[in-house]
């Protein structure tokens, strides 16, 4: 069964587009170095509700099953 992993983000404020930008590349690459990772989308909150709490960015990761999805929990494409 395939499984989407969703993380919210507070970035400091001196935490330059730039450097968000570079933080979202290096987990995009996680792609090539993890096998199960079907799918990724990384964005900014653009939601008119006002329910962010500060969260203004975000990721999802899709694996194809949740042995995929503990793999890249316990870090395996590090190193």
């Amino acid at each position: 069964m395939a499984v989407r992993h969703v993380v919210l983000c507070k970035f400091r404020a001196d935490v330059t587009a730039a450097t968000r930008d570079a933080i979202f590349a290096e987990l995009a690459a996680l792609r090539g170095h993890l096998a199960g990772i079907t799918a990724m989308s990384f964005g900014a909150n653009v939601s008119p509700e006002g329910l962010a709490q500060g969260f203004a960015h975000g990721f999802t990761i899709d694996f194809a099953n949740a042995a995929a999805r503990d793999a890249y929990l316990a870090g395996a494409a590090v190193g």
